[in-house]
């Protein structure tokens, strides 16, 4: 497993990604019943951000948001 956080842009990146068998061809993330998918996704709406699932040799999964200035 590996995690990467980066700022891109004015946007915070938090990339998880694995080498396992990947997701099920018909994996849709915004369907899941997944607990974890479901505050996956309520956390992504706090933000104001996206969540992006690639399935490619494994499984990598982003998180974008806007980053705030201090005068935010």
């Amino acid at each position: 497993i590996r995690v990467t956080a980066a700022e891109e842009g004015g946007e915070g990146v938090l990339c998880i990604a694995d080498t396992g068998p990947g997701l099920p061809e018909d994996f849709q993330p915004g369907k899941s019943r997944s607990l974890g998918l479901r505050i996956a996704h309520l956390f992504t709406e706090q933000l104001g951000g996206s969540l992006d699932f690639v399935s490619d040799g494994g499984t990598r999964v982003t998180l974008r948001f806007p980053i705030g200035t201090a005068e935010d």
